[in-house]
This record gives C-alpha cells, structure tokens and sequence, in this order.
C-alpha cells in the first residue's frame, strides 16, 4: 500500500522522512516545485519525490487523489512532521474500552504509560493496515487515528463520528471524497465522508508525536485565524447544515452534532444523502 507523504521541502522539518527511511520503509514524498524536489532527493535519496505543482496543501492532496492513486484504492497519508508512533499496550488494545478515569494497572504508574507506548512504524503501520481492512469491508472510506495522546479522551477505541485529522490517514480513492477549505479540511473531509458514506473510522488506540506548528506548516492557530480560519470552519458548517457545531471556549474547534447511526443516518435522509 503505498504512502503518501505531503512536504514543502523543508528538510529540518522533515522528521517522517528520516523515521521511515531508518526503518526501510519507502514513501512517495509530493512538492510543490523542482528545485524542492532536488533539495529533498539530496537528503532523502531512499524515498521517491514527485512534483504536484501545486502549492497548496489542499492542492496537492487533490492532486495526488488525481495522479497517484487509482480509483478505489487505498493509501496512507502523512505529513512530514511525525516524529514517532505510539499505541495502547497489547493487553488492553484487544479491548472495545478501558476505564481510563480509574486506578492505573498494576505496574504502571498512570494510564498515559499504557497508552503511549512506543513502536517501531512497521508494527505501527500493521494495526493501521489491519482498521483498513475494516473499513473497506464495511464501505467506510477514510480511516484516522488519535490526534491526543491524553487516555482520558481515548477510552473506545473505535468511533464512527470523530474528525479524522490527516496529519496520519487511511483513504480509499472513491469519487465522493476529495479536498477542500483550505484550514478547515479535516473537517470537511470527515463531513464529506459521514454525509456520503455514514460513517468515518478512527481508531484511538493508534497515536503520533508530531511536533506543532513547525516553519512549513499551515501556521500557528493565530496565524491561521488572521487568515479567516472561522470562516472556514463556518463554511464547513454551511456545507453540511446542522451535521457540525462549533464548540465555546477560547479554542474553537469543530465536531461532529450527532453521535448516533440512528441521527447520522436522520440527518442524511433530510439532506438528500440516501
């Protein structure tokens, strides 16, 4: 299956490049221009680098949906910032959930150290595969992971009505999925697929440090806000009409209204989706 890494070039930022190359696993690194490519291929000789053209993280995404990959196939998406991968312990990732607001396990002085626990990409990649295979047995087309390290947040390990955030993802190459809204994309994306395909995949027993926020990046949260992040974030909300909110706090962020296949499901009928 093959691996899409999205970059600017900027090779000090790099990290996922540098991971997966030192534990042989190839990707396809996408930039936007030559000269990047060139700068990329000099440091990271072990990967395959493409030209989009494209600038644009949204772009460049659309373009590799259009250039890359084939109708109904699936690849893995990254960005190229992740620094490691870390998952639940094997004996509590069997489980459907874990009664993370009680007593750590024995032998372990919190539930973050259950939770975090460092692995190599390859085994990291093959729980990943493996919700893949789930997914596309029951016609869900996006995949994702935690995007919080936090247990507290992360009890069930799988939820259908989450925001898959593409910094790691899974996505099958069907005609009703695709990019758009450029600091609002997740959202949209993850709208996209609930309102067409009724359901999303995030497994939060898989998780990744990333470091935030980086030069070559789409921005710090100010950043993005100076440059209309909420007005993104409300044409999501207008897009799909009712299906998002927007939440309080300083931090304002989108999640999905429902929580339920039977109100998903409402909701799509109404809509026109079904």
């Amino acid at each position: 299956m093959k691996i899409i890494v999205v970059s600017r070039g900027d090779v000090q930022r790099c990290h996922t490049l540098k991971l997966l190359s030192e534990w042989g696993i190839q990707a396809i690194v996408v930039v936007h221009e030559k000269k990047t490519a060139r700068r990329v291929r000099r440091h990271f000789p072990f990967h395959r680098i493409v030209v989009s053209g494209t600038k644009e993280l949204v772009e460049k995404r659309n373009w590799i949906l259009n250039n890359l990959v084939e109708e109904n196939e699936w690849f893995i998406g990254m960005d190229d910032n992740i620094q490691y991968f870390t998952m639940v312990r094997k004996n509590w990732r069997g489980r459907e959930s874990n009664v993370v607001t009680g007593p750590p396990p024995k032998g372990h002085r919190n539930w973050r150290s259950v939770y975090n626990t460092y692995v190599i990409p390859e085994r990291w990649l093959e729980e990943l595969r493996k919700d893949i295979q789930m997914a596309d047995a029951l016609n869900i087309p996006l995949v994702g992971v935690s995007n919080t390290e936090n247990p507290y947040f992360r009890s069930r390990r799988y939820s259908n009505y989450k925001l898959v955030i593409t910094k790691v993802f899974a996505m099958k190459n069907v005609n009703r999925l695709s990019f758009e809204n450029k600091y609002s994309h997740d959202s949209w994306l993850s709208a996209l697929c609930v309102a067409n395909y009724g359901k999303v995949l995030v497994d939060s027993f898989l998780h990744h440090k990333t470091k935030m926020n980086e030069e070559g990046g789409l921005g710090s949260r100010e950043h993005r806000i100076k440059n209309g992040l909420m007005g993104y974030m409300k044409h999501t909300m207008s897009s799909f009409p009712g299906l998002m909110r927007l939440g309080r706090g300083k931090l304002k962020a989108l999640s999905f209204k429902f929580h339920s296949e039977a109100a998903i499901e409402r909701w799509r009928k109404e809509n026109g989706y079904v």
